[in-house]
């Protein structure tokens, strides 16, 4: 008995036990999770129990039902990569049902994309350890699964993602045409949820080359291959999107023009926020962000250290943003232009002078508390429940279970891909860019460290600890 474990462990062979091992795991965290939204999540945000609703699904789905109903998607604030799951459903289930339908799909999808991020971490570090380990760590973090619940971009986008990938290693193998094609068509569906996936192209750039460096006509065959299928498909979505609104849009329009929530006021405070180094979304407890976006009226103001501060902003500057906020969002009319008018200017001043004045602080401890907060979490978002103090001891468990889980992979991953990165071979590497260019973009360049940002990250690192944790089987 024992030596038929040891050998289905070792083995990925064995396709029909590892995808039980894996159903029978996701299900069940699927289950209590399920009931935990049904007990203690917004009521109006959910959909027969089972479907988890924000503010973002209606952006997402509303056009795909739209597209169903009036034949029309006609929105160019999300890009269509819900519809093709949403419509087939909706052609025999009305809208409700149909919602339930993409989070089954997005479940089961989730399911597959566990096991085969074993075979992509085997592919990669060519350990026999490393396939079992990664399912067993992955199928148990909710971190990522927990996203199968929500009718929104996270969950499909970033199954998609370890396909894509999948897919690109096997070419790398073996080069294979159609494993190109199909690593082309996979980055371009979870492009087309989430825009992020646009920092994998310069890495397969990169990929091809090595694999064809002795034969330039090969190089460029294969990345017209795998670069024409995305240009065709942006090129459709632009032309659709000039025949609705009159001009050419690449991917989506800004945000703040869809969204009323996200005016060009919120917008600009944000942005010097994040030039601060306070990317935080506005509902973090205690935060700047919140302070000046949500907070009550009498909420005192949160610490800000002085390096903060230059000849045109201080504490006074930051009160008097987060009053003309407040009544911009009260206002009517030409009151409220005029007030975003002055938001606006104020933010652009204040932005311009805090790059010049504390260029150490923007140009570098900013980045730096950035990628401490995204990599370096002190709590765990969206897991429903109510308060830890009210927690009983298994929901208690449960949640220090997986805030270890995320703090081990996101934190000791991040610093294992830092310091590792010398004893990698070319193609482990080549492979790592992933996450390392992932985590770049969002958390340095971009300043977006909201967690939920962290989940396309998350799986390629549960690779790098699966490879470290492998070294204890040999």
């Amino acid at each position: 008995m024992k030596s038929r474990i040891k050998s289905l462990l070792e083995s990925n062979r064995s396709f029909s036990f590892w995808i039980l091992v894996i159903l029978g795991i996701k299900l069940l965290l699927f289950a209590y999770f399920a009931l935990q939204f049904s007990n203690f999540w917004e009521k109006e945000m959910l959909g027969n129990h089972l479907v988890v609703k924000t503010g973002d699904s209606y952006g997402y789905y509303a056009p795909a039902e739209n597209a169903v109903t009036e034949g029309d998607y006609n929105s160019t604030c999300r890009m269509p990569g819900a519809l093709p799951i949403y419509w087939t459903l909706r052609l025999c289930l009305n809208a409700s049902h149909a919602e339930v339908g993409v989070i089954v799909i997005q479940f089961l999808i989730s399911c597959i994309s566990v096991f085969v991020l074993g075979l992509f971490a085997e592919s990669v570090f060519k350990k026999k350890w490393i396939f079992p380990i990664t399912i067993l760590i992955y199928a148990l973090s909710s971190f990522v699964s927990i996203w199968d619940h929500y009718l929104l971009s996270d969950s499909l986008s970033t199954s998609f993602s370890i396909f894509c990938v999948y897919f690109l290693k096997k070419y790398f193998d073996i080069t294979s045409r159609i494993s190109l094609l199909i690593s082309s068509l996979f980055l371009i569906w979870a492009i087309f949820f989430r825009q992020i996936f646009l920092v994998f192209f310069p890495i397969v750039a990169i990929i091809i080359l090595v694999l064809n460096w002795k034969s330039p006509k090969r190089w460029i065959v294969d990345g017209l291959l795998y670069i024409l299928p995305f240009l065709l498909a942006v090129f459709f979505w632009s032309e659709y999107t000039k025949s609705i609104s009159g001009k050419r849009i690449l991917l989506t329009s800004p945000i703040s023009e869809c969204f009323s929530t996200y005016s060009p006021a919120y917008m600009s405070i944000t942005s010097l926020l994040i030039d601060m180094g306070y990317g935080e979304p506005f509902w973090t407890e205690g935060s700047i962000t919140q302070w000046i976006i949500r907070s009550k009226e009498e909420a005192p103001m949160p610490l800000v250290p002085q390096r903060h501060f230059n000849s045109q902003m201080n504490e006074d500057s930051l009160a008097r943003l987060r009053s003309n906020y407040r009544n911009f969002l009260k206002a009517e009319g030409s009151i409220r232009d005029s007030l975003q008018t002055v938001i606006l200017e104020s933010t652009h001043r204040f932005a311009n002078v805090y790059r010049q004045e504390n260029a150490g602080s923007y140009y570098f401890l900013n980045k730096l508390r950035h990628l401490k907060i995204f990599v370096f979490p002190l709590r765990l978002d969206n897991l429903p429940g109510p308060a830890f103090s009210e927690m009983n001891f298994f929901q208690k468990g449960v949640k220090v279970f997986y805030l270890l889980l995320y703090t081990l992979v996101g934190s000791i991953g991040f610093i294992l891909l830092l310091f590792s990165w010398g004893s990698f071979n070319g193609t482990q590497r080549l492979f790592m860019l992933f996450p390392a260019v992932l985590v770049f973009s969002l958390a340095v360049i971009l300043g977006f460290v909201e967690q939920r940002y962290f989940v396309p990250v998350y799986p390629f690192l549960v690779v790098l600890i699966a490879y470290y944790i492998q070294r204890f089987f040999k």
